[in-house]
């Protein structure tokens, strides 16, 4: 009774909080493609509970572009804002208008259940239902096919793994996927993604937990999806390597942009950081 008191007080208040980020009265429709533009962007977390927020930005004139068909990678020290830039283009904190765009349309236009169809996302620490493999897969998806799902777990990489489960895709899983591993609950999150019919796939360092060889050779699959725009916040350059362009943030700004051949020959954080993870894989 204690842990239910304690529950329903949790629920209470979730039911309770007033919405800060607010559809517009008249929504724009859907965009036509998947172009994501980012156009000088600045964001500063609003001070909570009588203390101050950041003295600087936790997002400092931000611009960036993605085309359809483009794996687009964003890469820093940990605290430099790749995840609040995540949260920018899915509009979970507010952004100022004319900062985000998607196929030319400002995210200030669109009602917010367009904009979460139209944006796939996948957190670094997603929540699998203790359900079957299957329906935890096609959560978000109706109708789906068994060769739909098999293609999805292909492209992530967990196909064979699900296939070796004792019941296969009707393998039953723990609570927030406890029977399986960190990498394996990653890629599960992933194929779930992948069914959605959304053209902008967003991955917040979801493949931190899966070596770098596997992580890369998702990341190469991915950017053959010719019809999907792709931008994937990581921390381990391994795994980001084959992006079609890599934008660099330091203190929220972004201070290097090209392909991991230029920024790896050029004098700078991104060269940094690769050598540094280097040395320690050696």
């Amino acid at each position: 009774m204690q842990r239910a008191e304690v529950a329903l007080k949790r629920i209470g208040e979730v039911l309770e909080a007033e919405e800060t980020i607010q559809s517009p009265t008249k929504s724009a429709e859907r965009p036509k493609s998947g172009d994501l533009e980012v156009r000088h962007l600045c964001f500063r977390y609003p001070p909570s509970n009588g203390i101050d927020g950041q003295r600087r930005d936790a997002l400092c004139d931000v611009s960036l572009m993605a085309r359809v068909g483009e794996c687009v990678a964003l890469v820093g020290r940990i605290g430099c804002g790749k995840s609040t830039l995540i949260k920018a283009l899915l509009r979970m904190v507010e952004v100022p208008e004319g900062a985000v765009f998607y196929g030319g349309i400002d995210v200030h236009s669109l009602d917010l259940s367009i904009l979460r169809r139209f944006v796939a996302h996948v957190p670094q620490d997603d929540f699998l239902f203790s359900t079957s493999v299957h329906k935890n897969l096609t959560l978000a998806c109706k109708d789906i096919r068994a060769d739909q799902v098999a293609e999805a777990a292909k492209i992530a990489a967990v196909d064979r793994e699900i296939e070796s489960f004792p019941l296969g895709y009707h393998t039953r899983l723990g609570e927030r996927g406890l029977t399986v591993s960190g990498g394996q609950r990653q890629r599960l999150s992933l194929a779930r993604a992948l069914l959605r019919p959304s053209p902008v796939l967003l991955l917040d360092d979801c493949l931190a937990a899966v070596d770098a060889e596997t992580a890369a050779h998702i990341l190469r699959t991915l950017r053959e999806r010719r019809d999907t725009t792709c931008v994937i916040a990581a921390h381990r350059l391994q795994s980001i390597r084959h992006a079609d362009r890599i934008y660099v943030l330091e203190r929220g700004a972004i201070v290097q942009t090209g392909t991991h051949q230029e920024l790896s020959q050029t004098p700078g954080l991104y060269r940094d950081l690769w050598e540094q993870q280097c040395l320690e894989l050696e």
